[in-house]
């Protein structure tokens, strides 16, 4: 009896030892139906934007990461996706050129980032706004999304200070490429300037636009140059001289219309970056004033006309900027 009393009280115990509590079972539960949400939306269902523009971020971190010479970092918004063309840069100037603009929506902050994290010691970032009002924070949080998705390693990208908002516009983002996988519509290369199948290996969008599809009566007037932009600026222009890394700005191209301001106050405006930003401003702005025949389907994106009048103008500004430097 002692030996059945000994088994049997050893059995109990047993059973003791392997009874979950039902708070742990809650826990375990609740992390696995985590586990499942994270592999359903960060493995199965993302990517949905593959073929959008700023996928293209990809292509072009890793052509900067590819090189380990100095290089030419076009660092900016879309003016330079639809504005440059690279290869001539690079043949005119004899440096790797990697052109990193990408849309302007993301803000300033999110754009300059591209020259922080991957520009190295011996390069040259040439920066090239059309606003200038934006400090580190995104301005587009779903655009924002959209240029994430599932690719971590872009996600340092987001500023502390942009973390609620940007958990806020996630649903909204989800819900949005949960509709695509469902409907099959999502990655799929369509044929649009704005598809990530028409940019080269340099950055530059390639597809054909030979004539304006829209003409603007107003223009963008003067860029606003705000004390957030600025310090944010500056101190990123130290970090990276810091480093040995060059970094200079340079002209947009300007929309002449009626509403165009004239060249005394663009001239201004250039003045004033030349006094307020720790960098040297290599271009005369009012010499990037283009015909509107130019331009294809913004104030800021060029035609297939307009991308060598640019383009020669560029050359100009960082050859000059070369030698005067010798």
């Amino acid at each position: 009896m002692n030996r059945l009393n000994s088994f049997t009280s050893s059995s109990e115990e047993g059973v003791k030892l392997h009874r979950i509590h039902p708070a742990v079972r809650i826990v375990t539960d609740f992390a696995g139906v985590l586990l499942f949400l994270f592999i359903l939306i960060f493995v199965i269902i993302l990517p949905q934007y593959s073929y959008d523009m700023n996928a293209t971020i990809l292509d072009k971190i890793d052509r900067a990461k590819r090189v380990h010479e100095p290089q030419l970092l076009l660092v900016g918004d879309s003016n330079l996706v639809f504005g440059v063309d690279s290869e001539k840069l690079e043949k005119e100037l004899g440096m790797n050129v990697v052109n990193m603009g990408l849309h302007a929506g993301l803000g300033n902050g999110f754009l300059l980032k591209m020259a922080e994290f991957y520009a190295e010691p011996g390069d040259t970032v040439v920066v090239s706004l059309v606003r200038y009002n934006y400090g580190p924070e995104t301005s587009n949080e779903e655009l924002t999304w959209i240029t994430l998705e599932n690719h971590f390693k872009l996600y340092r990208f987001i500023e502390p200070g942009d973390y609620y908002r940007m958990f806020k516009a996630f649903p909204s983002y989800l819900r949005d490429a949960i509709t695509l996988w469902i409907s099959g519509k999502g990655n799929i290369k369509e044929e649009t300037g704005y598809s990530r199948s028409y940019f080269n290996e340099f950055g530059d969008s390639e597809f054909t636009r030979p004539d304006p599809i829209n003409y603007f009566e107003d223009s963008e007037g003067i860029p606003e140059l705000t004390d957030e932009f600025v310090e944010y600026f500056n101190d990123l222009c130290r970090e990276l001289n810091e480093k040995g890394i060059k970094v200079v700005v340079a002209g947009f191209p300007i929309y002449v219309c009626d509403t165009t301001p004239d060249k005394e106050e663009f001239a201004a405006f250039e003045q004033e970056l030349r006094e307020k930003l720790d960098c040297e401003v290599i271009s005369d702005f009012t010499e990037y004033y283009m015909d509107k025949e130019l331009f294809w389907d913004s104030k800021f994106h060029l035609n297939d006309r307009g991308v060598p009048v640019r383009t020669e103008l560029l050359i100009n500004d960082i050859r000059t900027w070369m030698l005067n430097r010798v």
